[in-house]
């Protein structure tokens, strides 16, 4: 319970982390930052909206209370406002507002968080006992209500703190529960477009509590009509970030702010209109261009990022540089051809680069070929429009090629989902390193592998085609001896490393049934075919003696003991059957032959489907009994007691799929009567001794 309860402290603290509104790090104390972290869980108890939310937020916990080990007091009061329906969903929770850390560990939990909870009574009281002593938050709440802390804080950075005192009990800590509804304040202005005072129409503004707080009514949103003019109504009395988002414009925050601590709080106060927030938006501005290599072809697998400069006039030789971590930064990825285009940029001067990523780290180059951020020329950007030709050309090489081709099978179509494995080997053949990557061939049997290092690889490939399979080896070879190595340069790809398989589309069949001697269809029964190569013609069509790989197929009977494999090529097969129920056994080859060794073959001409390829078979137990009784070869009477000891003839049972892996000897004494038994023994020959008073046979 103890590490169950810590591992879900731990889960909500993450999870409560993304509700809260980020400050500002610097010259926080440990003690300001363990604060705040009980803030930020605590959050999330307002966050949850229904009462079987609220239960599985509660999951690990005992319903009523927590019993804990020390000096503990307990703390009661009484919950106004509910309806007596809905007692069943009101509870009351406690938890510690301190809890224990360990030096210079302030950011994490050390032990449990002490914690209570109780269901309010139906005389609307509560009682939490069992609380270790010290400071605690206290909240009551219900479903289909707001949740209240003590002392009727709203939420839980305007709580006050109860404290629990040894063995004492805190009384007269209430609540009064209300259930949610509108507020009567509101918002409203009109958004227009900087460039020319027009409306915006469509602008979407949306408005949220400074507080902290995820109460009901304390957000909205809403479009702009024709004439720009939006009201978000519905508001509880609080003060409120608001913003607006439209296609084509800069995001932006009232009063004209790209970032949430330079934002202004617009006041509501129910149940009035604060009217007037209104904003100017700018058109956003672009910026373009392209990024090559050393060799001019793209690196289409680099990053673009635009930092601001400040928004001053661009052409300002002073014009600060910000840092814009939390601020204006934009971030894009070159397409195939190496162009890129950052949007929704604001009006100013931007700092510009391009980064390569490479193994464990990424070469960088900004505007214009600059090497550092200490060199680098600004970029004007200005509203509605594109700052084209911000190129950068990397002179050194990636240290990274790439290996592409194409796979098809024998009739020259594309084979998709083929592997390509490249492998190359450094150092000597003992103690040397290999360096392994694997491609996998797309729609039209294309692949790619990239960002290799410079050497020399050999290149494999393997596919399969319904039941064929065939692995090569590049260019055209059957073994790695025979392969050819392809050499990688850095910032040239290799092309043309291409594969056609000896493989192709075929549609032959087999089909049949099996049944049982008795003619009883046999479900789920296993049939297999295999390849011969050796009795086909070595030689394909193009003469170049190639081979496949032996083809292994199977299928299993349906109700009807029916079966089919499909999709087989032009071969001379075995077919062969078997079926298990319980203990009971059958086995059969193709032609009703009982054995591998005298199985009829079948051949299969392309696209030949061989029907009524049937089995009959003996399906019998594949256990045995050997008994007997023991008797004095003098006087004919049963001898009770005698030593029976039985042992399996391995010689003779070699080739049978039931002789055991290990055989040992088994051994039984003959009853009164003189009678022994060995019961489950597989099919085979066994050899049996007896001894019974000193004597042998």
């Amino acid at each position: 319970m103890r590490h169950m309860i810590l591992k879900f402290w731990l889960l909500l603290l993450c999870g409560a982390m993304a509700f809260i509104p980020k400050q500002a790090a610097a010259g926080r104390s440990p003690d300001a930052d363990k604060t705040r972290k009980h803030i930020e869980i605590s959050a999330r108890l307002g966050q949850i909206g229904s009462f079987s939310a609220k239960k599985a937020y509660l999951s690990g916990f005992r319903p009523i209370q927590r019993l804990v080990q020390g000096a503990s007091g307990s703390v009661t009061g009484q919950v106004l406002g509910l309806d007596l329906s809905d007692i069943g969903t009101a509870y009351v929770e406690a938890w510690k507002a301190d809890p224990a850390v360990e030096p210079g560990k302030e950011d994490s939990v050390k032990g449990e968080w002490d914690k209570g909870l109780a269901l309010i009574d139906s005389n609307f009281t509560y009682r939490i006992d069992s609380l270790k002593t010290g400071d605690y938050y206290v909240a009551a709440w219900a479903d289909g209500y707001d949740t209240q802390y003590f002392n009727g804080a709203a939420d839980l950075f305007n709580a006050a703190k109860v404290t629990i005192k040894e063995n004492e009990t805190t009384a007269n800590i209430d609540f009064t529960l209300a259930k949610p509804v509108p507020g009567t304040g509101s918002i409203s202005g009109t958004v227009l477009d900087d460039s020319n005072g027009k409306p915006v129409p469509g602008a979407v503004v949306s408005v949220y509590a400074a507080g902290g707080t995820s109460a009901q009514y304390t957000f909205g949103k809403t479009d702009c009509d024709a004439g720009g003019h939006y009201a978000i109504t519905g508001l509880k009395t609080g003060d409120y970030y608001a913003q607006v988002y439209a296609d084509g414009f800069v995001w932006e925050m009232y009063d004209n702010a790209q970032d949430m601590r330079a934002a202004a709080l617009v006041k509501v106060n129910e149940p009035n209109e604060t009217a007037g927030i209104d904003f100017s938006i700018e058109r956003s501005g672009m910026i373009s261009g392209k990024v090559l290599g050393a060799s001019g072809k793209p690196f289409d697998k680099a990053m673009v990022t635009a930092l601001g400069r400040g928004f001053k006039d661009p052409a300002s030789p002073d014009s600060a540089f910000y840092d814009f971590s939390e601020k204006f930064q934009q971030t894009v990825y070159v397409d195939s051809s190496g162009t890129y285009i950052i949007e929704g940029l604001k009006k100013g001067s931007y700092l510009v680069f391009a980064s390569v990523p490479v193994e464990w780290e990424s070469m960088e180059l900004w505007y214009n070929q600059a090497e550092s951020i200490n060199d680098a020329d600004s970029v004007a950007v200005r509203p509605g429009e594109n700052t084209e030709g911000i190129d950068f050309q990397f002179n050194k090489t990636s240290g990274y090629g790439s290996l592409s081709g194409i796979v098809t099978d024998q009739a020259g179509r594309p084979v998709e989902g083929a592997g390509i494995s490249i492998m190359r080997q450094s150092g000597g053949s003992w103690g040397g390193s290999w360096y392994y990557r694997y491609a996998v061939t797309d729609t039209d049997g294309t692949y790619i592998q990239e960002r290799l290092p410079q050497g020399d690889y050999t290149v494999s490939c393997y596919a399969r085609i319904g039941w064929q399979y065939a692995t090569q080896w590049w260019p055209d070879a059957e073994t790695e001896n025979q392969a050819r190595k392809i050499t990688v340069m850095p910032d040239e790809p290799v092309t043309g490393v291409d594969f056609r398989l000896p493989l192709s589309r075929v549609n032959g069949s087999i089909s049949g049934a099996v049944v049982s001697k008795e003619g009883v269809p046999l479900v789920n029964a296993s049939i297999q075919v295999q390849s011969h190569p050796i009795l086909v013609d070595p030689l394909p069509a193009d003469g170049n003696g190639k081979t496949v790989s032996t083809i292994w197929a199977y299928a299993n009977t349906d109700s009807l003991g029916r079966y089919a494999i499909l999709d087989l090529p032009a071969e001379t097969y075995t077919v062969y059957a078997s079926y298990w129920e319980g203990d009971r056994f059958g086995e059969g080859w193709y032609n009703g032959k009982s054995s591998s060794e005298t199985a009829d073959f079948l051949v299969l001409a392309a696209d030949q489907n061989a029907a009524g390829v049937d089995f009959s078979l003996n399906v019998r137990p594949i256990y045995g009994t050997v008994a007997g009784v023991v008797r004095n070869n003098a006087t004919g009477s049963p001898i009770p007691g005698a030593y029976v000891e039985i042992r399996i003839m391995r010689s003779s049972n070699a080739g049978s799929m039931f002789m055991p892996f290990r055989a040992w000897n088994m051994n039984a004494l003959t009853d009164g009567e003189g009678r022994y038994a060995f019961d489950r023994l597989a099919e085979g020959k066994y050899l049996l001794d007896v001894y019974a008073n000193g004597a042998f046979a």
